[in-house]
C-alpha cells in the first residue's frame, strides 16, 4: 500500500481556509478605517470650506463699515449705505440689525435701502431652504446686533447664520468694531474685527 507523505511547507486545507479568513477580516477592518479616516478628512474640508464664506464676508463688512467710520464719523447698518453686497446664493445669512430681509434673488423688500439683514436660499435645492430669520438667532447674538453707543464712539456688531445639516442648530459667526463682553457655547470671544465662531454646526461631538 502507497502512502503519500506530506512535504515540509505544505498547509492544510483547514488551514488554508483559516489563513484566507483571516486575511479577508483584516481587510474589512483596513477598508473600515480607511473610510472613517476618509469621512473625517471630507468634514473637515467641508467645515473649512463652509466656514470660509462666513469669515471672508463677515471681514469685508467690518472693513467697509470702517471705512465709511472714517469718512462719516458714524457706521451704519443698512447694507446699502455703505455699499455692501452679501453672497447672493451663499450658505448663510447676514445680519447687522433687524431690519428688513433681503431676497435670495438680489431684489429686496419695501425700505430696500435700509435692509440690514440678507437671506439666502440655495439655487439647486428644490425646494429652496429658507433662509435663517432674525428670531432664529441665540438670543445673545441677537441682543447684540447692530449699533451701539453713541458716534462717532459708537460700535456695530453683525453675525452671519446658517443651517448646514439640517438639524436643530444653526452655524452661527460674529464680528464686532469693538470688543463684545459674550462668551459662545463654543468658548469663544469677540474682539474687534476678528470674526468669531458662536456655534458651530457641523460639530456632532
Amino acid at each position: 500500500m502507497e502512502v503519500t507523505s506530506s512535504k515540509r511547507g505544505d498547509v492544510a486545507p483547514l488551514d488554508s481556509r483559516r489563513r484566507r479568513f483571516v486575511v479577508l477580516g483584516a481587510s474589512v477592518v483596513l477598508c473600515g478605517a480607511l473610510i472613517g479616516i476618509a469621512r473625517s478628512q471630507g468634514l473637515q474640508f467641508k467645515r473649512h470650506n463652509t466656514h470660509v464664506e462666513c469669515k471672508a464676508t463677515l471681514k469685508a463688512w467690518y472693513l467697509t463699515q470702517k471705512a465709511f467710520h472714517d469718512e462719516r464719523g458714524r457706521y451704519d447698518p443698512a447694507f446699502a449705505n455703505v455699499s455692501f453686497l452679501a453672497h447672493e446664493n451663499g450658505r448663510y445669512s447676514y445680519f447687522a440689525g433687524t431690519g428688513p430681509m433681503a431676497r435670495a434673488d438680489g431684489t429686496q423688500e419695501a425700505g430696500s435701502n435700509k435692509a440690514q439683514v440678507t437671506g439666502v436660499t440655495f439655487w439647486w435645492e428644490l425646494p429652496p431652504r429658507a433662509a435663517v430669520s432674525v428670531e432664529q438667532l441665540p438670543s445673545e447674538v441677537r441682543a447684540q446686533l447692530g449699533m451701539s453707543g453713541t458716534c462717532p464712539r459708537c460700535e456695530i456688531t453683525a453675525a452671519c447664520a446658517a443651517n448646514l445639516d439640517d438639524d436643530d442648530t444653526l452655524d452661527v459667526w460674529v464680528v464686532s468694531t469693538g470688543s463684545l463682553a459674550i462668551t459662545g457655547p463654543e468658548g469663544s470671544t469677540v474682539s474687534p474685527g476678528m470674526p468669531s465662531h458662536w456655534m458651530d454646526d457641523l460639530d456632532d461631538s
